[in-house]
């Protein structure tokens, strides 16, 4: 008995009165992501076996065999092992978030942003090959929190900064510019060029 494809997909939607459709295991390397359709006899009342699987993450059907069932089997793999794989987490996105604040010395009241929320969003979609939207609440870190985050990363820079120029001050050989709003608007830029002594290999 032949079956088309629209056929089988309206029975397995309930369009199709009377008649039932199944799924069933399928043996061999494609198991875990499709099952095979098998649609009622209403004669018998036995399922016969159509030439079409479907698959079992996103429901979409395919004629068992073809090229594209093949395609999209290797497409919902990839997607199976994102899903499975370590999810991206608020202190992830508060750890991107304080970076690009101290990099780009924007105002942190950008996060308070509706707009500049929605394209963090929608950059966490895309990264996590999902068609789902992400819940912002859940991901999203509030201002207070990338701030805290931010004054950490910054008190470990300055204190690692401390110790490059420790040399040059002891030895006065540093100079420090201030800069109000000239290279950074509204911000006040504290500059400094220094020498140090450098030894090469040969002790020179």
């Amino acid at each position: 008995m032949e079956f088309t494809k629209e056929y089988v997909g309206k029975v397995l939607n309930g369009e199709v009165e009377s008649v039932r459709a199944r799924k069933v295991e399928i043996i061999g390397k494609m198991a875990s992501i499709f099952k095979k359709i098998e649609i009622e006899d209403v004669g018998s009342s036995k399922f016969v076996a159509t030439n079409f699987v479907i698959c079992v993450n996103c429901n979409k059907i395919y004629a068992e065999g073809g090229g594209k069932m093949r395609k999209h089997a290797a497409m919902c793999r990839n997607k199976e092992a994102v899903s499975k794989s370590a999810a991206t987490t608020k202190a992830d996105v508060t750890e991107a978030l304080a970076k690009y604040f101290a990099r780009s010395a924007k105002p942190l009241n950008f996060l308070e942003c509706s707009e500049f929320r929605k394209l963090c969003e929608d950059l966490l979609t895309l990264g996590q090959g999902t068609s789902l939207e992400i819940d912002s609440k859940s991901i999203m870190p509030s201002r207070k929190t990338v701030k805290h985050r931010l004054m950490e990363g910054l008190e470990l820079e300055i204190e690692n900064i401390k110790k490059m120029l420790e040399p040059a001050v002891k030895s006065i050989s540093i100079s420090f510019m201030l800069d109000f709003g000239k290279c950074h608007d509204n911000f006040l830029a504290i500059k400094c060029s220094y020498l140090m002594e450098h030894t090469n290999e040969n002790g020179t």
